[in-house]
């Protein structure tokens, strides 16, 4: 239980941070960002005040993606991401069903945390 925890406690720091900052913050999923990532960082460059056309981040999106930021030299696509990710699934359904069970709890115990049910799904 202790990584739901930690993720109800920072996506409430992030959630908090938005409500209060207002504009000065923008949440960004990195599964959009994998999934789409033309759309999802050509939404995101205005608020960095930066221009980014699609063009520009095709030709960039390569060199960006393929690097594991917490493993340097390691390959690294969202296809990898995905498959890991499965893995991961089917060999700790029992305790990721366990921790989503929990988390749900929590945060329809806690009101402050509503926000945070919509990163579950």
């Amino acid at each position: 239980m202790m990584s739901a925890v930690s993720w109800i406690s920072s996506m409430a720091d992030l959630v908090a941070a938005e409500a209060e900052l207002g504009q000065q913050v923008r949440l960004l999923d990195f599964e959009d960002l994998l999934l789409e990532p033309t759309a999802t960082l050509g939404a995101i460059a205005p608020f960095l005040d930066h221009q980014a056309d699609s063009t520009r981040i095709i030709e960039a999106w390569p060199e960006i993606s393929s690097r594991y930021s917490k493993l340097p030299g390691t390959p690294y696509s969202a296809e990898q991401r995905r498959q890991r990710l499965l893995r991961a699934h089917k060999m700790f359904a029992r305790e990721i069903g366990q921790a989503l069970e929990w988390s749900r709890a929590q945060i329809d115990l806690t009101p402050a945390f509503s926000k945070l049910a919509a990163f579950l799904d």
